[in-house]
């Protein structure tokens, strides 16, 4: 058997390092399948934030081509990254979740 490489997956944000080495000691996720879990949980937690600064900065609302008021994309990827961050940790039997670095 192949030895797991315990080593946070590459693209992940600094805060979603942090996160990596702090779920990894607190819950010892040590499986495949829970590192594979903990990484779409990270990546997703990284979608949302990337989302937030989007939003931030152009606002919650946009203007459509007809001048009307639209919920920004943006505030629909936030939304489900962060319902997919959630879920990803319930199944690795996590009931928190990354809030603060």
């Amino acid at each position: 058997m192949a030895k797991l490489s315990l080593k946070a997956p590459q693209g992940l944000s600094k805060a979603a390092v942090s996160w990596w080495g702090k779920l990894l000691r607190e819950y010892q996720i040590t499986d495949n399948a829970g590192l594979l879990l903990l990484e779409q949980a990270l990546r997703s937690f990284d979608r949302a934030e990337e989302a937030r600064l989007i939003i931030d900065k152009e606002g919650a609302v946009i203007r459509d081509r007809f001048n009307q008021a639209r919920t920004h994309p943006a505030c629909q990827v936030e939304r489900d990254s962060r319902a997919a961050v959630v879920k990803t940790l319930a199944a690795l039997g996590i009931d928190g979740g990354p809030v603060d670095v």
